[in-house]
């Protein structure tokens, strides 16, 4: 997914998003996904929007939780997961936060 200023065939790319499916163990389908956004847009609320249309697209791919490692000193990131409103686990190894979003519909 890529994010542009504007629509047209020479906009500058502002910031992307993606994710690479996998099986977990138990047969869970998993996805790494990641994120990139020019310094000079960042704070705008990009990341949480790739975020919320990656989750849209994994659902409706099957996914079962999106993961990501972020580095410790990332504090902006770890704050997009974790305004996202899906329930989130975390575990530091190191300088390396890995987060896991489960993207299981809340049956309540």
């Amino acid at each position: 997914m890529l994010v542009v200023i504007q629509d047209t065939g020479d906009a500058p790319v502002i910031g992307s998003g993606r994710y690479v499916a996998a099986v977990a163990a138990g047969g869970e389908r998993t996805a790494e996904v990641a994120f990139m956004v020019d310094r000079n847009f960042s704070g705008q609320g990009i990341a949480g929007r790739v975020l919320r249309h990656l989750t849209a697209i994994a659902r409706e791919n099957g996914i079962a939780a999106l993961t990501a490692e972020v580095l410790a000193d990332n504090k902006a990131m770890l704050a997009v997961f974790a305004k996202s409103g899906l329930p989130m686990q975390q575990r530091r190894d190191g300088g390396v936060v890995h987060v896991t979003l489960s993207l299981r519909e809340d049956p309540t």
